[in-house]
């Protein structure tokens, strides 16, 4: 398998160790393909990831493993039609259950349903950019009973932990703030202060 960056970067890959994070989507991963095979559902998972260096490695180790059709790639630098036909396999191809997206790629915008797994591989002080990518598959389309998300953060790491603590409170902030919303008829407003 050739890495798309050339074979400096191949070898330079396989030998790097992999890292706690790359290690628990690779759980993730063989997780989403034993539920592929079991549950008769089309178990999907897309991986996001803000640094283009994280999506590169990912990409290349989890095509290392499970093959080239199995996998897709939705990053910034494919022009719209490619980053359309990617979406498009992943959608329909039954074969495709792996995504692995650059975060601004796939954080607004587009519908991934189809998938019930969602990673997100390297934290942002963005609460709503958070949201927003749980949102690219917790749609009404879905049809799967449940949907996972999960958010992968290095605790042995201080600049994870503190991304993580910021989220935490932009999280426990939002809904403090929607406690206090007023339902008004079928809308809710919320107060500002």
């Amino acid at each position: 398998m050739r890495n798309p960056l050339g074979p400096d970067t191949s070898a330079f890959l396989d030998d790097v160790e992999e890292s706690t994070k790359v290690k628990a989507v690779m759980e993730i991963c063989e997780k989403v393909k034993n539920n592929k095979r079991s549950d008769g559902e089309c178990s999907k998972v897309v991986i996001a990831s803000a640094k283009p260096w994280s999506v590169t490695e990912l990409l290349w180790r989890i095509t290392k493993k499970y093959g080239k059709g199995h996998v897709v790639a939705i990053t910034a630098t494919q022009s719209a039609q490619e980053k359309l036909e990617a979406i498009e396999k992943l959608q329909n191809d039954d074969n495709v259950w792996v995504a692995v997206c650059s975060l601004g790629s796939v954080g607004t915008g587009v519908e991934l349903q189809r998938a019930d797994h969602i990673v997100l591989f390297d934290l942002t002080h963005e609460w709503k950019t958070v949201v927003q990518l749980g949102g690219r598959i917790d749609r009404r389309s879905q049809h799967a009973k449940q949907c996972f998300f999960y958010m992968l953060y290095n605790s042995a790491s201080s600049f994870d932990r503190s991304m993580h603590q910021s989220l935490l409170f932009k999280m426990r902030a939002e809904q403090a703030m929607m406690a206090q919303s007023v339902r008004e008829g079928p809308v809710v407003y919320a107060k500002w202060y």
